[in-house]
C-alpha cells in the first residue's frame, strides 16, 4: 500500500513540474523556483497568488488549481477503495 501512495504522489507531482514547465514555456514566469512553487500552491489549492504573474495568465492558475482538487480527490477515493479491497 505504501508503494502506491507513493506512486500517487509521484504522479502529483509530476502533473505539477508540468505546469511548471508551461508557466516557463510561455514566458508567463521566468524563474523555475518561482514557477513550481506557484504550480505547487494553485495544484494544492493553497489560494495563493503571485503580485507578479501576469493577468494574462491567472486564470490558468485558477483552472490549475480546480484540476488539483479533482485529481487530489480522485487519488483520495482511489486509495480508499484499495484499502477497502485490500479488508475483503
Amino acid at each position: 500500500m505504501g508503494s502506491v501512495g507513493m506512486l500517487v504522489f509521484a504522479l502529483h507531482l509530476a502533473e505539477i513540474f508540468v505546469f511548471a514547465a508551461f508557466y516557463l514555456l510561455v514566458g508567463a514566469l521566468t524563474d523555475v523556483e518561482l514557477a513550481v512553487n506557484y504550480s505547487a500552491a494553485a495544484y494544492a489549492t493553497l489560494g495563493r497568488t503571485i503580485e507578479d504573474f501576469p493577468s494574462d495568465w491567472r486564470l490558468l492558475g485558477s483552472l490549475e488549481a480546480l484540476i488539483g482538487f479533482l485529481l487530489i480527490g480522485w487519488s483520495t477515493a482511489f486509495m480508499v477503495s484499495t484499502i477497502n479491497k485490500l479488508q475483503r
